[in-house]
């Protein structure tokens, strides 16, 4: 998968899926429309909406962050999409859980 902005902006990794309550851990810049690729392991529970986007939220990794981006920033291949995914769902902040990275 990748990150991947047609503008040039940063998009934030944050240490929990949500806008709220969350930190930001890590940036990814974007200029020129480069790209960036991530591995996934978690997708949210639940969608969110951002900025008129409904989507989940994605535990992703690679050599220099990992943390939790929105999916509207994220870009499945062709092999990707409709497949079955190798990660694991993340049902939020229960009592006794921490979320991934924490």
């Amino acid at each position: 998968l990748v990150v991947s902005d047609e503008e040039d902006s940063n998009i934030n990794i944050r240490d929990y899926p949500s806008t709220e309550n969350s930190k930001v851990v890590g940036q990814f810049k974007f200029k020129g429309g480069n790209f960036y690729e991530v591995n996934v392991t978690y997708r949210s529970a639940s969608t969110d909406i951002i900025n008129g986007d409904e989507e989940y939220w994605y535990y992703i990794s690679n050599d220099t962050v990992s943390g939790w981006i929105f999916g509207s920033y994220l870009v499945f291949s062709a092999e990707d999409e409709g497949g079955d995914y190798d990660y694991a769902t993340y049902d939020g902040r229960e009592e006794g859980a921490t979320a991934p990275g924490q």
